[in-house]
């Protein structure tokens, strides 16, 4: 018997200052038996952390999470402070036993993950589909 997953959105603008043109880190989040999908949107920088944190305690708060999706093609861009959260996030979840996935990069974010090397660090997946010219 399948169970359905529940789906939560959330839009957190975060307390400290926000320069122009800067976006919020916006997610929804669907979690199906032992699977947490984070869906990004927004910008991930440091001015974000907050909101980052919120997503990485509702994984952690789970017994039942084995695999965590951070789901990126939305995400309009991350600096290098992003870049940070996504290290510690991969870290803090391996102590906890949690297989951390990102998926689907697009555009700047995916070239900046890739200019990182991120795909030696992270299980990446929808990586090969877009040519990088």
């Amino acid at each position: 018997m399948a169970s359905q997953g529940r789906i939560l959105t959330k839009t957190l603008m975060s307390s400290t200052p926000q320069a122009p043109g800067q976006q919020p880190l916006r997610y929804d989040c669907k979690v199906d038996q032992d699977t947490h999908a984070y869906y990004l949107m927004g910008h991930l920088t440091a001015c974000n952390h907050a909101i980052f944190r919120e997503v990485l305690s509702g994984i952690a708060a789970s017994a039942r999470c084995r695999t965590a999706v951070l789901d990126v093609e939305n995400l309009e861009f991350i600096d290098s402070g992003g870049l940070g959260m996504l290290l510690l996030a991969r870290d803090d979840l391996k102590k906890r036993r949690i297989a951390l996935e990102l998926r689907s990069p697009k555009g700047d974010v995916r070239k900046i993950l890739q200019a990182a090397r991120f795909d030696s660090l992270f299980h990446i997946s929808g990586w090969q589909e877009e040519s990088l010219s």
